[in-house]
This record gives structure tokens, sequence and C-alpha cells, in this order.
């Protein structure tokens, strides 16, 4: 039982942000935001596993900038964003970090395993097994990409899925 509840209350907490926050829009590029007041404050650092038992820190990656995508296996729209987000990475990997963050609390591994398999994905994913970064950031759908400058503070959120390579351009135009 207590289990349960170890899951359940980060998803009542993250209701009521929710529910107390809301969504606004982002009149100059039409996209969504959080108004959780995340935008200009410096990025809560974190350190997670990858797949293979590696540890990444946001700390690490510091003075370049940073896009970091929060998803599950169970977001068709996640799918969808990847194609963009591998190709975007490919081009960019010297001058731009990407961090996928996966939602492993609610995933389970071998879903997370054929989802990193089917959309062929190149950029580093870490596992948030307890949902506390998943927390920390105020994730209230999915995808949600934070858009991080190289003193790490919070630029921009998209909520919803990154459409193209060129949107995903320029959100990461005004970081460098």
């Amino acid at each position: 039982m207590k289990k349960a509840y170890r899951y359940l209350l980060p998803f009542l907490l993250l209701a009521l942000a929710l529910f107390l926050g809301g969504c606004g829009a982002d009149e100059e590029r039409g996209t969504t935001t959080t108004s959780f007041g995340l935008r200009g404050q410096v990025a809560p650092d974190f350190t997670l596993k990858s797949l293979d038992g590696e540890t990444l820190s946001l700390a690490d990656v510091k003075g370049k900038p940073i896009v970091l995508n929060f998803w599950a296996t169970t977001c068709p729209y996640c799918l969808t964003e990847k194609p963009h987000m591998n190709q975007f990475y490919a081009e960019n990997k010297d001058d731009v970090v990407i961090i996928g963050v996966n939602l492993t609390f609610q995933d389970d591994l071998r879903d997370v395993n054929k989802f990193l398999e089917l959309a062929k994905i190149t950029f580093p994913i870490v596992l948030d097994e307890s949902g506390d970064v998943t927390l920390a950031y105020h994730v209230g759908g999915l995808p949600t990409t934070y858009f991080i400058d190289k003193n790490g503070v919070i630029q921009n959120v998209k909520m919803g899925a990154i459409s193209s390579k060129s949107e995903l351009e320029a959100f990461v135009a005004p970081l460098r």
C-alpha cells in the first residue's frame, strides 16, 4: 500500500500545481509555455542514471545551451518529435546538449528500450525513476521541452511536440 502512495503522491501534487498554476500562451512564438515561474530561473540541477548505468548531472553540461526533453513511452507525440531532435542533435552535438528525461517512474524499462529502438534516438537519455526531477520542473504534459542557456537559466519552455527541426533551431538560436 505504501508503494502505491509513493507513486500517487507525485501525480496529486502535479495535478494541484496544474490547477493552481495553469498554462499560458507565448504570443511571440505561438507556443504553449508553463506559467510556474521557471522561465528566467536557474534550472534545477539533477543527477540521473542512463540505461547503461552511467550518471549524468545537469551541472556537468553547463556552459553550453541545453535542450531538456521530458517524455514517456505512452506518449505518441513524444515519438513524433524524436526524428527532428535526432537530426538537430546530429548537426549540433558539439555546440548544444540534448538530454531526454524518461518518466521511468511510470514506464517499464522494456518499453523504454523498445521506444528508443523504434525512435532511433541518438542523444543521451536519463531515467527519472522517482519522479523527483519531473516534479522539480513542473512537467504538466508530455512532451515538455526546456531550453536552458549557457548559464543554466531556463529561457523557454515548450509543452507539446517539436514539429520540425527548424522549430527546434528557432528555440535554440537565442541560447547560443
